[in-house]
């Protein structure tokens, strides 16, 4: 009977991850230590690794709502201070996930989700928050930006068990909503960037888009064009613009 419940468990886990549109994916990049991203946590379902998220409090952790929509905050933990999603660093169990109130699991818009935790995260050099960006602050075609987490590394190829991280530029709003027009389109709470053969994939959904120069959250991983496909040249991946959630963000955390 723990068996049938256990199998029952993971096929729920992989139905609710998958129903979102081209769930995101990181490859071309490159193995990091988590002194690298102090930010950085695991978002684990039953202790396996679901998405990425990113801690900008001791207490909250900041997430992709396609990662926890109808999933029980019982079922949930983070693992932060650790390059490995499945040892060291320390396991936190989620005590409340708040959703985005606007979040629409069709388009993806507003694809955003707090994780407060039962217990507050001891800071140290492996575990660190990460600033936010101001209300609506500019973030300028070009822009130099890092994405994180343990997703797979190309099409077909397994999960990484070690943090890995790629360097991406952020893409032109207008040319991203032509390449997405077909797929429900971009909305202003989204922000797209790629590179050539580089990208996030399936399971770093939910991580941090950071930009280079200030340090500071400016995108969660949300979705691509294909779901399963990784890398496609001109075709950037799309991230939650954290500047345009900042008022909800603040209702919920107390920095």
């Amino acid at each position: 009977m723990q068996v049938i419940r256990f199998v029952a468990i993971l096929l729920t886990s992989l139905i609710t991850f998958c129903s979102a549109k081209g769930v995101e994916r990181i490859v071309g990049g490159f193995e990091v230590s988590i002194e690298q991203a102090p930010y950085q946590v695991a978002l684990l379902y039953y202790g396996f690794l679901r998405c990425g998220g990113s801690i900008i409090s001791r207490k909250f952790v900041l997430t992709a709502a396609h990662c926890v929509h109808y999933v029980p905050a019982s079922y949930l933990s983070i693992r932060a201070g650790s390059a490995e999603h499945a040892s060291g660093g320390t396991e936190h169990k989620v005590g409340r996930v708040d959703i985005h109130p606007k979040y629409d699991n069709s388009l993806l818009d507003y694809d955003a989700a707090i994780l407060t935790l039962q217990q507050n995260i001891q800071f140290d050099t492996l575990k660190k928050p990460i600033r936010l960006p101001f209300l609506n602050q500019a973030l300028p075609t070009g822009t130099y930006v890092t994405t994180s987490g343990w997703g797979l590394t190309g099409d077909g190829v397994l999960a990484s068990s070690v943090l890995r991280m790629v360097e991406l530029r952020v893409t032109d709003q207008v040319e991203c909503y032509k390449i997405y027009q077909e797929d429900g389109g971009i909305t202003t709470r989204m922000v797209c960037a790629g590179a050539i053969s580089k990208d996030s994939c399936d399971g770093d959904s939910g991580g941090p888009l950071v930009d280079i120069r200030t340090k500071k959250l400016v995108g969660i991983v949300s979705f691509g064009l294909d779901r399963g496909k990784c890398a496609i040249d001109g075709v950037p991946g799309v991230y939650t613009r954290v500047a345009s959630i900042r008022p909800w963000i603040r209702q919920i955390v107390r920095f």
